[in-house]
This record gives structure tokens, C-alpha cells and sequence, in this order.
């Protein structure tokens, strides 16, 4: 419907307009939104408790950072780019992409969380940003000239240990496979592949993928909302 913004809007319209017998629910990610903002906003009597936010995830395209669902996504893609053959039984391989960009998307966090903090009017760093800790640092501390150096690196720190707390759960919920993730794969394919794979044009080859596998614990909590 063209953002999260939109779904409560409109659902906030369908539990003031329509009959309590129709079937409607808002389901939103969570993105940047600490536990307790979820919740909160979940339990808003606007939204009549059918509003689901995703908690696990920062965006749907994120439980699809699995080893498994990678692993026969680049199966099947191999069939196309005969470049990816080599990694398709490579296990290690695609687990040290996978943990490096997981650890790249850590710092990313950190840093959106930072620019969050001290001015929610900045935008976050941009998806194509490298993974250097500098580069990312050096990101941050250009959007928020405008406050003390020391404070905004001290707070950068500061998130950036919050984010490698029950890692790798915390990057998951605060960093975008939309968008950061997606890049970072798609260039370390092409780097050591020479593949323009561009794994956001295949959500649904990935999606079908997902579901063949145990559904992740929030899909079963939306799943028994929507059956209640």
C-alpha cells in the first residue's frame, strides 16, 4: 500500500468503518523500532489488537538471511549462472558472506540507531555505503555535524555494542536486507563470482523457499492471529 504509514491508516479506517464481522489486519515491519515501540503501538485501541508488527525482523527480506534458504536459492540460480556452481556446495563459503555482511550490517546499525538518537530528521547512511568502520563512522559524523564530535562517537559505540549483544538477533532487527543486505550480497557475488545476481528481483523464488522450510516464530504468532 506504499509503507507502513498507509497500513495503519487504513486499518484505523476499517476498525471505525466496517462491521466487526469482516476479516482485516495491518501487518507492518518493525524497522528501526525498539521492543517497546512495538508494543506500544501494537496495543494502541485504534488499531482494535489487529495491527502485527514483525518483531524478530527489521523487514520481511530479512529471514531470508539464512543459511538454508541461500543455499537453494544459489542452487537454483546456478542453473542460469553457471559461475555460481562453485558455491553451491560450499557451505563455509556462503557462511563467511553471509557472517561478513552480518557483521557489516552490525556497524550499519549502530550507526542508523546514532543518527536516530540525536535527529530523527536525518536520513540513515546510504545503502551503498562500504563496510569499513571508518567509512560508516565518517557517514555519521558528517549527518550530525552539528553536534559534539566525542558525544556522537561515544553513542556510536555505545549502539554498536548493543548491536553485537545476542548477535547475530539484534543486527537482524536493526539493519535492512532490503536494502543494506541485498547490496552487500550482490556486490560480494559479483566481486567473487563476476554474477549481477540483484537478489531483491527474486523475493518470491525466496519467499517459496522460506515457506518449504519451519516457519519462523513470528509467522506462527501471525498465523494465529489471522485464524482466531
Amino acid at each position: 500500500t506504499g509503507g507502513c504509514d498507509n497500513v495503519k491508516s487504513l486499518l484505523m479506517d476499517f476498525v471505525e468503518f466496517l462491521p466487526q464481522e469482516k476479516r482485516f489486519y495491518g501487518v507492518i515491519d518493525r524497522d528501526l523500532k525498539t521492543d517497546q515501540e512495538i508494543e506500544t503501538e501494537r496495543n494502541k485501541a485504534c488499531y482494535d489488537g489487529r495491527l502485527f508488527i514483525f518483531l524478530e525482523r527489521y523487514t520481511l527480506e530479512n529471514y531470508f538471511i539464512r543459511l538454508d534458504v541461500l543455499k537453494m536459492f544459489i542452487h537454483g540460480q546456478s542453473v542460469q549462472h553457471k559461475k555460481l556452481i562453485p558455491l553451491v556446495d560450499d557451505d563455509a563459503k556462503l557462511t563467511e558472506i553471509i557472517n561478513d555482511i552480518i557483521s557489516c550490517l552490525a556497524r550499519i546499525a549502530a550507526a542508523n540507531l546514532t543518527i536516530r538518537w540525536f535527529d530523527k530528521t536525518k536520513s540513515f547512511v546510504y545503502e551503498t555505503i562500504g563496510c569499513t568502520a571508518i567509512e560508516i563512522e565518517n557517514d555519521v559524523l558528517r549527518k550530525l555535524s552539528h553536534f559534539p564530535t566525542d558525544s556522537v562517537k561515544n553513542e556510536f559505540q555505545s549502539f554498536k555494542n548493543f548491536t553485537m549483544q545476542s548477535y547475530p538477533d539484534n543486527v537482524q532487527k536493526f539493519a535492512s536486507a532490503k536494502t543494506y543486505f541485498a547490496c552487500q550480497f550482490n556486490r560480494r557475488v559479483k566481486a567473487d563470482y563476476g554474477v549481477e545476481l540483484q537478489i531483491n528481483n527474486h523475493k518470491q523464488e525466496l519467499a517459496r523457499i522460506l515457506k518449504a522450510l519451519p516457519l519462523p516464530a513470528d509467522f506462527n504468532v501471525l498465523l494465529e492471529l489471522i485464524l482466531q
